[in-house]
């Protein structure tokens, strides 16, 4: 009976040994997993850490650039204003100065008709006392010499100014046209200046939206870090 208990009591004890051998072991290993972790951990904090500076940095250039975008925008909408008012400008001047031509070539066409008219009736009303042709033949004559004298005289100092009118109109006509030109050629560049104004804002805009939803995106992150 007792060589029966002995040999249990026996068999009890190396099953605690073992188990203490095994627990041990465990716990051991248990220590090295824990030293593990830590390590890990450690490492994860550092890089985490850096991560985060480098989010912040981006964050903080990408608010630096929005900054520059708005600053940019404000200066491309100060502009287009200004090109505007200037061209708005310009066609005022060059309208005016269009039908200030054009009222100058009319007063013109109005003082050549006049005298004209008051040439032909000059001329058809002294046709009516004496030829032309007896005129200059009598041109010599003591009497006569002074009035036909007077009309040579009127009828070259008319027709140089009708001449002087005439030139003066054409002079007029061709500035006119230029001026017609120079405003054709203003608008036609004002149309593509306001394309190009136009696709630059465009562009600028989608800029804008590009760097707002990145910034938006890495915002998100960040918080979902957090």
């Amino acid at each position: 009976m007792e060589h029966k208990y002995d040999k249990t009591t026996t068999a009890l004890q190396e099953l605690v040994d073992g188990l203490i051998a095994k627990i041990d072991s465990n716990d051991s290993s248990l220590r090295d997993w824990e030293l593990r972790y830590k390590e890990m951990e450690h490492k994860y904090d550092e890089t985490t850490a850096a991560l985060q500076g480098l989010v912040d940095g981006l964050v903080e250039k990408i608010d630096s650039k929005d900054s520059s975008l708005r600053d940019w925008e404000l200066r491309y909408n100060e502009t287009v204003r200004q090109l505007k008012g200037e061209n708005a400008v310009l066609h005022h001047v060059f309208a005016k100065e269009i039908q200030k031509e054009r009222d100058e070539n009319l007063k013109l066409k109005c003082q050549l008709g006049f005298r004209t008219k008051l040439v032909e009736d000059y001329i058809s009303c002294n046709d009516n006392d004496m030829e032309r042709s007896s005129l200059l033949n009598e041109m010599e004559g003591p009497k006569e010499n002074v009035a036909c004298q007077d009309l040579i005289e009127l009828e070259k100092t008319t027709s140089k100014q009708i001449a002087a009118l005439k030139k003066e109109l054409e002079e007029k006509s061709e500035a006119l046209k230029d001026m017609e030109n120079q405003n054709s050629c203003l608008t036609v560049k004002q149309v593509l200046t306001n394309q190009e104004l136009q696709d630059a804002r465009k562009e600028s805009i989608r800029g804008l939206n590009d760097f707002l939803n990145n910034q938006t995106n890495l915002k998100s992150e960040k918080n979902g870090r957090d």
